[in-house]
């Protein structure tokens, strides 16, 4: 992945699309399985890429595991 990253924006092709959708469900939460990924320097940027897409929602708070109790909280948090 990181390797692809540093010469591609996206996976798909040159917009967003559905691999990236597939593989940022689970690698953006990798490190809560103990997984480092500070050495793939790559990913953060696309990380914030993804997040930044047009109604993109986090179901999971970034520093916990509690869910986000409503959209609006998640929303105003972000603000």
């Amino acid at each position: 992945m990181d390797r692809h990253l540093a010469d591609n924006t996206w996976f798909s092709s040159s917009a967003y699309g559905i691999a990236d959708i597939a593989l940022y469900a689970y690698t953006h939460v990798a490190e809560e399985g103990d997984f480092n990924l500070v050495p793939y320097r790559n990913l953060e940027p696309w990380f914030e890429r993804v997040r930044a897409q047009p109604n993109h929602i986090r179901l999971l708070q970034e520093t916990s595991a509690l869910p986000v109790m409503s959209l609006e909280e998640d929303q105003a948090q972000r603000e």
